[in-house]
């Protein structure tokens, strides 16, 4: 499964490498102002997917994007789908509160992805040493570092070989584990949206009920569908929160350049990285 979603994550961040490649051109062609835009571009892009929990955001604006349409679609469509009088809630205002959540479901996935990513960074601060780790350094890498002839630049040309201490850091899978289990048991906010999403099973539940009693109504049109989708605003969560919780594998090691370490590890008054990796060679 892992390396099923580190496939999406690196096909995701395509449009980031390419809108780099042409910073890349249009600096040789001397437009600066083009160059800096698309540099800039393409590294948000490339930064958010190597940023933990990337592919949980890209899968929750799909799933917001599929529920939405359908809700709406139900919503609108002219049927003779009605459900009974003394339901708790008719079709309509059901389309509406799932409308309602496939914004909420979004916005919530940024944010906890950022709040993830905020106590990572408060890790590194307070204890670089045991948050962070230099990544064991390719043959391709070694060659081009040594000048180690044609097959190391044919390598490094490829973009295959990563040159410079910078592009070789890493945080360590356990702080990013760790990072995770502790936002999910501490923020006030993880909180609510999971109490929220168990209001939506029950009210996406309740549907699949008034839909069958119905009259007009049919499991196979977009009334079915509605709650169909419905159901995965906490299916989603739920199956990533296993698997980051229980699973090591998961939750992998994140990327993260030597400035950004740098600049963390000095707010914390823990010096740079290069101290830091000393001090650990001579532990």
């Amino acid at each position: 499964m892992i390396y099923i979603f580190q496939g999406c994550q690196s096909i995701c961040s395509l449009p980031g490498m390419a809108c780099q490649g042409c910073a890349s051109i249009l600096g040789n062609m001397k437009c600066n102002i083009c160059r800096n835009a698309c540099q800039a571009c393409g590294s948000c892009v490339v930064g958010f997917h190597t940023k933990p929990l990337s592919s949980y955001v890209i899968v929750s604006f799909l799933l917001s994007g599929v529920c939405g349409y359908i809700a709406y679609a139900a919503s609108t469509e002219d049927n003779t789908c009605k459900y009974k009088d003394d339901a708790m809630f008719q079709k309509e205002t059901f389309c509406y509160i799932l409308l309602a959540t496939a914004v909420v479901n979004v916005v919530f996935a940024v944010y906890f992805q950022m709040q993830v990513w905020a106590k990572i960074k408060e890790t590194i601060s307070t204890d670089g040493r045991e948050a962070l780790e230099i990544e064991a350094e390719g043959y391709a890498s070694k060659l081009k570092n040594q000048g180690g002839g044609l097959l190391g630049k044919g390598l490094a040309a490829a973009g295959r070989a990563q040159a410079g201490s910078h592009e070789r850091l890493k945080i360590k899978a356990k702080t990013v584990q760790d990072s995770f289990v502790d936002t999910f048991k501490k923020d006030f906010g993880v909180l609510i949206f999971f109490l929220a999403s168990l209001g939506i099973v029950f009210l996406c539940y309740q549907a699949k009920g008034f839909v069958a009693t119905g009259t007009g109504c049919s499991d196979k049109e977009m009334e079915g569908w509605s709650y169909y989708t419905g159901f995965g605003f906490f299916t989603v969560p739920f199956i990533y929160t296993l698997m980051w919780y229980c699973c090591t594998c998961c939750a992998k090691a994140a990327n993260i350049t030597q400035e950004e370490a740098d600049k963390l590890l000095e707010e914390g008054g823990r010096g740079d990285f290069q101290r830091v990796a000393q001090d650990s060679e001579g532990q």
